[in-house]
């Protein structure tokens, strides 16, 4: 069976501190996103630095994957999710390009806290969407997201 892709391959970058959480979607987006009839080109880094080099160097995600709990973990203050979530304006100001730029924050630690307050949080920084990261790949959760925040349905 031949899937029709819907457009051209999408440019996705996930950044998060996890390594096997960056292979894992790297992994899922790469092979599953076919199936869906969207193929995907994924660069994944562990910090707002590497993400800048790559921007800097001309890659330009339509969509980007930021962990929420960068400011959680020790990251220095220019790596938290405060410091990279305002960086994408400033990224899309200074190159010209990124304009269509989707954030989707992901978080995996979420045991007492308060998830609307988060999302409200991401929202308020610009994210296009808030998902938790049980059950994103198992559940299939994360592509049918990337195309309706691309608008990419018939």
């Amino acid at each position: 069976m031949v899937i029709e892709l819907k457009t051209a391959a999408i440019p996705v970058l996930v950044i998060d501190d996890e390594p096997s959480f960056r292979e894992l979607v790297t992994d899922y987006l790469t092979h599953e996103g076919p199936r869906q009839g969207v193929a995907f080109t994924v660069q994944s880094v562990r910090d707002g630095t590497q993400a800048e080099t790559l921007i800097e160097g001309g890659f330009e995600p339509r969509v980007l994957i930021l962990d929420n709990d960068f400011a959680d973990i020790g990251q220095s203050e220019n790596e938290g999710l405060e410091a990279i979530l305002p960086r994408t304006h400033v990224w899309k100001a200074q190159t010209g390009r990124l304009e269509d730029l989707k954030v989707i924050i992901v978080s995996g630690r979420l045991a007492g806290r308060d998830i609307d307050d988060l999302k409200r949080g991401a929202m308020a920084w610009g994210a296009a969407a808030f998902l938790e990261k049980a059950g994103l790949i198992e559940e299939d959760r994360l592509i049918p997201d990337i195309i309706r925040l691309l608008d990419l349905n018939p």
